[in-house]
């Protein structure tokens, strides 16, 4: 089995319209922290065709809050291999090689009460329907779907968006835009049904055609781009298939080629071998290392990485919107070094993972832990002097709530709570979300221990604790035993579940 991939059954399938299936996927349980995830991400699956491995990204149509098993939705799209085959032979009861879920399409966690618009065109409302969903369930936000088919025989899920319609008819709004009744979609047509939603946080997804309507609706609606998501209908092109005399990428000369590169992962700083004509990612690979990546082809963005310095060039860079390459960011997958540089003594390019920074703190072991004063999720007031003599303290910062990582850091500190408990530990998170925030972010994940809020950083700057790429908060724990002497440290971003299974090994070390 591919490395990453695991094995998933079908566990059932919908017809839900002419040309569209939904794929129920039964998850074991030794895989449900694999494959947590958030409303309007996707799935990668892996299918042997013709002696080649086809990869092929699907979006979530379920939403954890109310779905209680994993489902994506396919349509069939012409001359479609996997769509297709997906539609045509697969059974019930089968298994399929699938990653574990990625995607940034998700809502952001601090819009407070601004309203949600989402706009599908097509198959384009998968993702959207599993954010519509968990709108309505967890938040008290107003929503408004805005949805463009073909006819009205294409409309998928009609009778689920139907039910959430007559369950909250106050907050949900529903139009549907019929290409049989009035043509396409216009740019006007779109401002029209935005209007008065101004200030709210815009999902779109749908072909090309309509996507790039609807850009230039909030062009000319003055919506600011940082309230707009997009998630674009692109497909790999399969091996067989790719046009082998185009010059996807300028050719590297001799003098081009950096005798290596240096690369942060896992808060590690490496200096990996390059080969002329690989990718970052396969130089990356082949050195040893696991960077993440799904697709590998440019459309997915999983193996987005920061370039600090240096210059690449990328053979495709579709899952990139243009201010992610303002800012630096690349697809490891698809970016070859474009000339040579010296980087800290060394030939090669700067390239940094994201999300997965870290630098040491400046509160070691053997420190004494800096008391604070600070309001919990409950409106109560605690300080960590108060647990002197009585409790050992897990303190663990993380960068925010509800984020994918954060979750699941946080369930599964909630799983082992009462390990902790039976160790005489206590927990306390701690990020800069308000104390409303991290109310509903306990609630939400029914989290039984306390959560801080950190507004003004000063517990934050009081450990030391690093900030990711320079711009986002750290993660990092500390166990402190009961004389508030600091006996752990564990800085990671990527490995969110490491935080808590170190934290507990010493915690019943202290206890022993």
């Amino acid at each position: 089995m591919p490395e990453d991939f695991h094995e998933l059954h079908i566990a059932g399938i919908v017809q839900e319209t002419h040309d569209a299936r939904s794929y129920i996927l039964a998850v074991p349980e030794s895989l449900r922290e694999a494959f947590r995830y958030r409303a309007g991400q996707f799935l990668t699956f892996e299918v042997p065709w013709d002696g080649m491995r086809l990869h092929r990204c699907y979006s979530l149509s379920s939403a954890p809050e109310t779905d209680p098993w994993l489902k994506v939705t396919v349509k069939r799209v012409d001359d479609g291999r996997i769509s297709n085959w997906f539609n045509d032979s697969v059974k019930v009861g089968d298994s399929i090689l699938v990653q574990p879920p990625e995607g940034r399409f998700v809502m952001r966690s601090n819009e407070g009460d601004h309203g949600i618009v989402l706009l599908g065109g097509g198959s384009g409302v998968t993702p959207v329907l599993s954010i519509l969903k968990s709108a309505l369930r967890t938040t008290t936000r107003d929503v408004k779907l805005i949805y463009a088919n073909r006819d009205e025989h294409s409309i998928i899920f009609k009778g689920d968006i139907d039910l959430w319609l007559a369950e909250f008819p106050e907050r949900l709004e529903v139009i549907h835009h019929l290409d049989s009744d009035s043509g396409l979609m216009s740019i006007g047509e779109v401002q029209e049904h935005i209007r008065g939603w101004e200030d709210g946080e815009f999902f779109v997804c749908g072909p090309t055609g309509y996507m790039d309507t609807v850009e230039e609706a909030f062009k000319a609606a003055n919506i600011d781009a940082g309230q707009t998501k997009f998630e674009r209908f692109i497909s790999p092109i399969d091996p067989d298939r790719k046009d082998a005399s185009a010059a996807v990428v300028p050719e590297q000369s001799d003098d081009e080629i950096p005798e290596s590169f240096k690369m942060l992962l896992e808060g590690q700083s490496h200096e990996v071998p390059y080969e002329k004509g690989l990718t970052l990612l396969a130089s990356a690979v082949k050195a040893g290392h696991k960077p993440p990546s799904s697709c590998e082809d440019g459309y997915c963005g999983c193996c987005m990485a920061l370039l600090k310095s240096g210059e690449v060039n990328m053979a495709t860079h579709d899952a990139l919107e243009p201010s992610d390459i303002e800012r630096g960011w690349v697809l490891a997958c698809q970016a070859r070094p474009a000339l040579r540089r010296r980087v800290l003594g060394s030939l090669g390019h700067g390239c940094y993972f994201p999300g997965r920074r870290q630098a040491m703190t400046s509160i070691g072991v053997g420190a004494s832990a800096p008391d604070f004063t600070k309001t919990t999720q409950n409106g109560d007031t605690i300080s960590l002097s108060q647990f002197r003599g009585e409790k050992t303290v897990v303190l663990y910062f993380y960068p925010k709530d509800e984020t994918p990582g954060c979750t699941v850091e946080a369930c599964t500190f909630r799983d082992s709570f009462e390990d902790f408990v039976e160790a005489g530990a206590v927990v306390i998170g701690v990020s800069q979300d308000s104390e409303k925030s991290h109310k509903s972010f306990a609630i939400h994940h029914r989290l039984p221990f306390l959560l801080v809020s950190d507004r003004d950083k000063a517990l934050q700057k009081a450990y030391g604790v690093p900030k990711t790429m320079g711009l986002l908060p750290g993660r990092v724990t500390y166990v402190i035993d009961r004389d508030g002497t600091v006996q752990h440290v564990f800085n990671s971003q990527l490995n969110a579940k490491k935080h808590v299974r170190e934290a507990l090994d010493v915690v019943k070390q202290l206890a022993a």
